[in-house]
């Protein structure tokens, strides 16, 4: 670290991604999609496209705005699009939120939320999660600052339906409600309508996980005009090249592409369902989940015992050493045939072991 550093990122600690061990390993710890992208995708990536890179793209985005904004029934007007949700949750608090300001989020969630407050030098409050990691909305209503949400929450996976999200914002209509949904395509119901009601609530999705293209770094956010007004005046004084013209025509394609999209996110859903199913039959915790992993308890292991044994068998999880969590591995959903192969390895690892009595 060198002496030039700002104080306010001297003692900042780095958000930690899973693990990155190359080929050989069947990798259920980052929450991506076992799937290849649409093959549209493909289609667009030609010649031209590459000879077109030597030019500016368009920075208002407009074709891929205006496609987001068909899909959920609002105007270009309520869509700002960024290099990633992490990009555009980065936006959010560059815009809405000056230094001291107060937000809250669960203490079980995205950890990068205590990344953000802290680069951002703001007072971050985490609120308990319930004995069953479940979010309450009732403690968040009475909160007079901002609120993070991840919904469906990871890593717990927890759902909170759209009526309990409504009735968070609009119990204080001069608070800002952030809905984060990089998971909600597999099982949930988006808020999205919603920000044509209210002009205190955003909407933030990625084509990372249901649009298979977390490499691809595409986010959006929906919101009121006015917020959306206020979110684009700010990229335009720091990053208006945010993304390229590649990215923007990889997310047309894909969303060109519904019936791919469904397809895999019904596969994935049948998978998750089976793999919980086979899971819980043979004496597991499994928490319920509308995401595209799962949250589980071993059953005479310790969880990092259990991580460490699947790791050994080149399959990699996801273990977080932290209170409340801690007994609990996170599992992504690969494809059914590597789910298989993990639910065969977990029940060779996890076996009761019975202690020897001397006589």
């Amino acid at each position: 670290m060198s002496n030039f550093i700002s104080n306010r990122y001297r003692n900042l600690k780095v958000y930690e991604a899973g693990e990155q061990l190359g080929k050989g390993y069947i990798k259920l710890n980052a929450n991506e999609s076992p799937f290849p992208p649409s093959p549209k995708i493909a289609e667009v990536l030609m010649e031209q496209m590459i000879d077109d890179m030597r030019f500016y793209g368009d920075i208002s985005f407009s074709k891929l705005r205006q496609k987001i904004a068909e899909r959920f029934g609002l105007t270009m007007k309520n869509v700002a699009i960024g290099n990633g949700a992490d990009d555009i949750l980065d936006l959010i608090f560059r815009t809405f939120f000056d230094e001291g300001d107060q937000i809250a989020f669960p203490s079980i969630t995205y950890p990068f939320y205590r990344t953000y407050g802290q680069s951002f030098a703001l007072y971050y409050h985490e609120v308990p999660v319930g004995d069953d990691l479940k979010i309450d909305v009732e403690d968040y209503i009475s909160l007079p600052y901002a609120v993070v949400i991840v919904n469906p929450n990871a890593p717990s996976g927890h759902y909170l339906p759209v009526k309990d999200i409504e009735r968070l914002v609009k119990s204080d209509l001069n608070r800002l409600v952030i809905i984060d949904e990089a998971y909600i395509d597999y099982g949930g119901i988006s808020v999205a309508p919603l920000v044509k009601k209210y002009n205190n609530l955003l909407v933030v999705q990625t084509f990372s996980k249901s649009r298979n293209l977390a490499g691809a770094r595409i986010g959006f956010v929906l919101g009121d005009a006015s917020l959306i007004h206020d979110l684009n005046g700010v990229r335009g004084t720091t990053n208006p090249f945010a993304m390229s013209m590649i990215q923007e025509k990889i997310a047309c394609a894909s969303l060109d592409d519904e019936e791919y999209f469904v397809n895999c996110v019904q596969e994935l859903i049948a998978t998750r369902s089976y793999f919980t199913k086979e899971l819980r039959r043979t004496g597991y915790t499994v928490l319920d989940s509308l995401t595209n992993f799962v949250l589980i308890q071993p059953r005479y292991v310790t969880a990092k015992e259990l991580y460490e044994g699947l790791k050994e068998q080149k399959i990699l999880t996801r273990f977080y050493k932290m209170p409340r969590i801690e007994q609990y591995l996170r599992i992504s959903i690969g494809t059914k045939e590597d789910m298989d192969k993990v639910l065969a390895t977990i029940l060779q690892i996890d076996v009761h072991q019975p202690k020897c009595i001397k006589i």
